[in-house]
């Protein structure tokens, strides 16, 4: 399965960083296959995943020099920038808790996730009424809230969410399936 997420200017925060990201994931198990983004910062990186081997390049927004990436996870995890995925592989079943690894790109410890799978709400979503399932997603460390996510089991599988901002905002994000030019 392959995703592409791109980043919009909204008039609240117009000079905001915009970024296009793609993700390749095993359709059966969700295993990261492969990860690339780009930023309009000039921050990009283009990731291969095998199990626990992460490779590539990257270049961060405040240094021009390439960096080669080649981490070893101490153990498999799910990629933290695509978590709603977790709990969508698990079934998604009303009730379910779910702990599990997650990792991002430049960690080589991945960090336990407990994802609660709620119960069912009707959301509106860029004025479409969806009925989505609501998981709860916190850190185990903390047991602080990374996000709330409302799911699907087709795709675009996320259709809504929620992650609190450390100032207290709130970002919010939507998706929608977007159909494949032939």
């Amino acid at each position: 399965m392959r995703w592409v997420t791109t980043g919009e200017a909204v008039p609240l925060t117009p000079n905001r960083v915009l970024s296009v990201l793609r993700q390749t994931y095993d359709a059966t198990t969700m295993a990261p296959l492969g990860y690339s983004s780009q930023a309009n910062n000039g921050a990009w990186s283009s990731l291969g995943i095998d199990g626990n081997r992460v490779r590539g390049k990257r270049r961060t927004a405040t240094d021009t020099t390439i960096h080669d990436v080649d981490i070893t996870l101490d153990r498999p995890g799910f990629f933290s920038g695509a978590s709603d995925l977790v709990p969508i592989a698990a079934g998604l079943r009303t009730g379910t808790v779910i702990v599990a690894p997650l990792w991002s790109p430049t960690v080589a410890s991945p960090e336990y996730r407990v994802f609660a799978v709620l119960g069912d709400t009707t959301l509106n979503i860029e004025g479409k009424r969806v009925r989505a399932r609501k998981v709860e997603e916190r850190r185990r460390s903390d047991r602080s809230l990374y996000a709330n996510w409302y799911l699907l089991t087709t795709e675009p599988y996320m259709v809504y969410g929620e992650v609190p901002l450390p100032d207290g905002r709130v970002q919010r994000m939507t998706e929608v399936g977007v159909p494949l030019r032939p």
